[in-house]
């Protein structure tokens, strides 16, 4: 057991030592694990420790998006649970890395078993509600959020499921209200929780089109956690959304410089590309597609990018289409089902792309992408009233977005010659 123990604590602290290599001083998730570690080796059969430990791997995973934490994390967990099979709280954390590998089904099944254990845990509701907006069940998902806050008012765990509720409804200002009570009651010390909370006051104004709150709000980010890599990604849409094509690469290729992803290497191709350097934007693509490609079967997949790829730099609207059946056949979020409207569109199949966009549509959802990709296949359908009323909802969603400009020249091409009819 010994040496078990010892092979785990190694690990932990060679990543350690790499990410402290990358940063001038550590993180608090640097700190805790280090703590831990230390605790562990003083009292080894704890199985309490080893649950502790997995939190804090899952917490310097928040802090850096490096997913090969998930094994370390698995690892502590595994050695807690064999000291102690019952524990309830390792069991908790299992389905909180379980969702942080996007395996959402089994985190939805373990968290609806141990809520049948102990009816009033809170953060259990709260993993219903994750995997249940995960998967596109949001009236689950909302009776699961309404529960957390009906044990605990305004609980931060509780306002943070709101928040992404009300964002899929419809009601962008009553998400913000949310988060920004979830903000004020975060202590100052949880610097990665502020700049988290900070960083999607941002995204929704950015969706939302108000580019200076958007950027007040990252500031303020970057301020409690530097280098964010979060809050470096919506720094950059927010970039792209003002044209600053290259500014918006350089910002990603900061974030890529530890702990890239498929999503944030595609991120900085697309920027890339729309800066001029397409010989760059060619090599990211070329890279994200293959890594891309040997994950999209798997739960921790890219395939809303890579469908994108597809449509966009790949040209090729058939194998776009593949993965976005694939990915609907096992989710059906809002993105997801968007996602597949547009690989139809691609394809020709306008009928069956009008069905999915507005299943998409049909939670309430206002974003500005997805109205006018609703605009588009309406189009292809000669609906012109559809049309027009789906691109005046994209404009009024966020007159900033990064299809403003081509919705706003397709609507003076189909709004004119109706107005003339009426004349």
């Amino acid at each position: 057991m010994t040496r078990i123990i010892v092979i785990l604590l190694i690990s932990i602290v060679d990543v350690t030592i790499f990410v402290q290599g990358q940063t001038t001083q550590t993180s608090p998730a640097e700190d805790r694990i280090a703590f831990i570690s230390r605790e562990i080796v003083k009292a080894p059969t704890k199985s309490n420790l080893y649950t502790e430990l997995a939190i804090a791997l899952l917490l310097r995973e928040r802090e850096t998006s490096d997913t090969a934490l998930f094994d370390h994390a698995q690892a502590a967990l595994d050695k807690s649970l064999k000291l102690d099979p019952a524990n309830f709280e390792a069991q908790k954390v299992e389905v909180a890395l379980l969702l942080g590998k996007h395996e959402f089904a089994k985190a939805l099944t373990l968290a609806q078993s141990l809520n049948e254990q102990v009816p009033d845990d809170v953060m259990t509701y709260g993993y219903i509600a994750d995997a249940d907006i995960a998967l596109g069940d949001y009236a689950d998902a909302e009776k699961a959020a309404q529960w957390m806050l009906d044990l605990r008012s305004h609980n931060v765990p509780g306002l943070i499921r709101g928040t992404e509720l009300r964002q899929i409804f419809g009601d962008p200002n009553g998400a913000l209200e949310f988060l920004s009570d979830a903000y004020q009651q975060t202590s100052p010390d949880q610097l990665e929780d502020l700049a988290w909370r900070a960083t999607r006051i941002a995204e929704i104004n950015l969706a939302m089109g108000k580019l200076d709150l958007a950027d007040q709000w990252l500031r303020k980010a970057l301020a409690s956690f530097p280098n964010y890599y979060f809050s470096l990604e919506v720094q950059a849409r927010m970039l792209e959304s003002q044209h600053k094509y290259g500014e918006a690469a350089d910002i990603l290729h900061l974030r890529n410089q530890h702990f890239p992803q498929p999503e944030s290497i595609y991120a900085e191709a697309v920027a890339l590309e729309h800066s001029g350097n397409t010989a760059r934007a060619k090599e990211l693509y070329a890279n994200f597609e293959q890594v891309s490609l040997s994950k999209s079967s798997l739960a921790d997949n890219d395939n809303r990018d890579l469908v994108l790829y597809y449509l966009g730099p790949k040209h090729d609207p058939s194998a776009a289409l593949r993965v976005a059946r694939l990915t609907v056949s096992q989710r059906h979020d809002v993105c997801s089902l968007d996602s597949l409207a547009m690989a139809l569109y691609a394809s020709g199949d306008y009928v069956e792309a009008q069905k999915q966009i507005e299943k998409a549509l049909a939670p309430g959802i206002r974003d500005g992408n997805i109205f006018y990709h609703a605009a588009q296949i309406n189009s292809a359908l000669k609906n012109q009233a559809a049309t027009v009323q789906y691109l005046k909802s994209s404009l009024e969603a966020n007159p900033q977005s990064e299809v403003s400009d081509v919705a706003r020249e397709m609507f003076s091409g189909v709004a004119e010659p109706e107005h003339g009819r009426r004349r």
